[in-house]
């Protein structure tokens, strides 16, 4: 029985001292965190590395002496634990966190961050965005996108007003639209735009550099000139 006493104690110490030493947990995250990257999860791998930099962080702040070429390891796994994180978070497009990364990696000696660094500059952000544009009544329309130039004459008629009368009832109103946007902004980031409008001979437009002419005149239905008093809406 003594031996085997002996065995679990030497046993539950070893267990101990493994949970305990940060340098142990450091590399074990790391292993998880390159399982997680074999596999494809990116947001496990992550967590992992965090773990690790927290862990051999805190055997740096330790109140333990250790040797130049120890210390000098430590740094090192702490430099990876940054880089690799840099990395995910740069094919993630989440540039900001890949940047603060790449930075705290260069201050423990990866040279290579400040290349990693300097590529950042010519990453594009990714941005979600969720444009809705709604043109109710006569003559609407929208435009998405920029250059556009666009030209719009509108001659009253005796119907036009029955007609946009009827075109604003079968409208979506407003509220309507934004009780909508959770389930389209579901799982997006970035900006929303929401464009609305009505009456006659409306616009919508998203997008730069677009020019919009908006004529109103009164002059027989067939004819396209403008009228003698044309009111220019653009």
């Amino acid at each position: 029985m003594y031996p085997t006493s002996r065995v679990a104690t030497a046993t539950t110490q070893s267990q101990v001292s493994t949970i305990l030493d940060p340098i142990a947990n450091g590399r074990q995250a790391f292993n998880i965190a390159q399982n997680c990257l074999k596999s494809g999860d990116y947001e496990n791998a992550l967590r992992s590395l965090d773990v690790m930099k927290k862990s051999f962080g805190d055997a740096l702040t330790q109140n333990k002496v250790r040797p130049s070429a120890e210390e000098h390891q430590i740094k090192a796994q702490l430099a990876q634990a940054y880089l690799v994180s840099g990395d995910i978070l740069c094919n993630l497009r989440r540039v900001d966190e890949a940047r603060t990364n790449y930075e705290a990696a260069l201050q423990y000696g990866a040279l290579e961050a400040e290349q990693k660094l300097s590529s950042l500059q010519n990453v594009g952000v990714e941005r979600d965005e969720v444009v809705i544009q709604v043109a109710a009544g006569l003559a609407g329309q929208t435009v998405d996108g920029s250059g556009h130039e666009t030209h719009l004459h509108f001659n009253p008629t005796e119907r036009d007003h029955q007609l946009l009368a009827e075109t604003i009832k079968q409208q979506p109103t407003l509220e309507m639209i934004m009780a909508a946007l959770p389930k389209v902004r579901a799982g997006k980031g970035g900006r929303t735009v929401v464009q609305f409008s009505t009456g006659a001979a409306n616009i919508t437009t998203s997008g730069e550099n677009n020019k919009t002419t908006t004529i109103w005149g009164r002059s027989n239905v067939s004819d396209t000139t403008p009228g003698a008093n044309p009111t220019n809406l653009g």
